[in-house]
């Protein structure tokens, strides 16, 4: 027997509510009453919740792109559509030099230097491409860092571009597939 989730879980610890909800991956806190218990309990008002939007490998990042070619993606899922990204994983299957590029609108290169929405970049050296035991995936990490992204269209989504770096071509699907994975925390 199957059973599949179809509301997010809830449960209350202390004066918290917290709300896991499994379609969009991120946790939601809440108090349950108006003020604090005591002063220990106004600790727990600032603490923060990162929350995570995963890029699919069979759906997004899937075509060939020789040296600086791009493939646009809007990653739907956002909590808010102003966020901090406090961390970028990515997941390959050939070890290249890639770029992300990130983009304010759905229409990312507008062609015009006033209207361009580009909002910023991270770059993955092929150098730092870890593969375990020699086999299977690489795996970079940017370190920790905070680029504050804003989708301006106001739909909950994040306008990336992965571009190929690297003099060898990205292979089109299967043996090239790449899967980004961005942690990020709302922004005010």
């Amino acid at each position: 027997m199957s059973s599949s989730i179809s509301a997010p879980e809830t449960y209350v610890k202390d004066t918290f509510r917290f709300c896991w909800d499994s379609l969009g991956n991120f946790l939601r806190v809440s108090e349950v009453f108006p003020a604090a218990l005591d002063q220990a309990q106004d600790a727990y008002k600032n603490e923060t919740i990162f929350f995570t939007l995963r890029s699919l490998s069979t759906g997004n990042f899937t075509t060939a792109l020789v040296q600086n070619a791009f493939e646009d993606e809007t990653l739907t899922g956002l909590a808010q559509n102003k966020i901090r990204v406090k961390g970028i994983k990515l997941i390959a299957m050939q070890n290249l030099d890639y770029e992300l590029r990130f983009f304010q609108k759905t229409l990312m290169r507008s062609g015009a230097m006033d209207t361009d929405s580009d909002a910023g970049s991270v770059y993955f050296d092929a150098l730092l491409g870890k593969q375990d035991a020699g086999a299977s995936f690489y795996y970079y990490y940017n370190g920790s860092m905070d680029l504050i992204y804003e989708n301006l269209d106001g739909t909950y989504a994040m306008d990336v571009s992965l571009i190929n770096r690297s003099a060898v071509a990205k292979i089109i699907g299967a043996p090239g597939y790449v899967v980004a994975i961005f942690d990020y925390e709302p922004c005010s």
